[in-house]
């Protein structure tokens, strides 16, 4: 991410564009490659796919964009006994390289790192508990936009989340429940964006 960040300092100083801020929206399908790590109780389950948003905002200078990205998804686990639910929200912070190909089109690709949240509520006993784990995520996104003008696009955004974690592997569940020894998660989001500068 560092190298990225560099590298986009140089390209903005020998470039002399204009300054905007951008604001993008995202809606699509993610992927958990590793689902069973999503869960606080064993779980064999290999993937798992679900709705997901994402909303980024960031200063645009050229073709570069540096910014900060929320992404979130809220979904059901197979910890169907205990009526288990996840939300999972990921704060990063983004760069992003677009390159234009002609006409109307440009491509992108960029890099982002931050902190993943992620609440699990179930059921046991007649009584609700949940827990939140916090842990470290980052991701390397491709994609291609057309642009109606200087200030508006619409596009298709895949994304592939190349480190998952979580912190904290002692969950102090009820006694009666075995805890999930698993605390690495991946997978890849396909999206359509719309954005704006302003």
């Amino acid at each position: 991410m560092l190298a990225l960040v560099l590298a986009m300092g140089v390209t903005n100083a020998q470039e002399n564009k204009k300054q905007t801020f951008e604001l993008g929206c995202n809606i699509g399908m993610t992927t958990f490659s590793n689902y069973s790590a999503l869960s606080l109780f064993p779980d064999a389950t290999d993937s798992y796919t679900t709705w997901s948003e994402a909303v980024h905002v960031g200063i645009r200078r050229g073709n570069t964009l540096l910014g900060l990205q929320v992404q979130y998804a809220v979904f059901n686990t197979s910890a169907l006994a205990v009526n288990e639910g996840c939300m999972w929200g990921d704060f990063s912070l983004m760069g992003r390289r677009y390159i234009n190909v002609g006409g109307n089109w440009e491509t992108f690709m960029g890099l982002k790192f931050g902190l993943s949240v992620m609440t699990n509520g179930f059921e046991y006993l007649n009584e609700d508990y949940s827990r939140t784990r916090l842990g470290l995520t980052s991701e390397f996104e491709i994609g291609l936009n057309y642009r109606f003008d200087d200030d508006n696009y619409i596009g298709l955004r895949a994304a592939f989340n190349v480190l998952g974690s979580h912190f904290k592997k002692d969950l102090d569940l009820p006694t009666g429940l075995a805890e999930n020894d698993k605390w690495m998660f991946g997978g890849y989001s396909l999206m359509m964006q719309y954005g704006f500068s302003f």
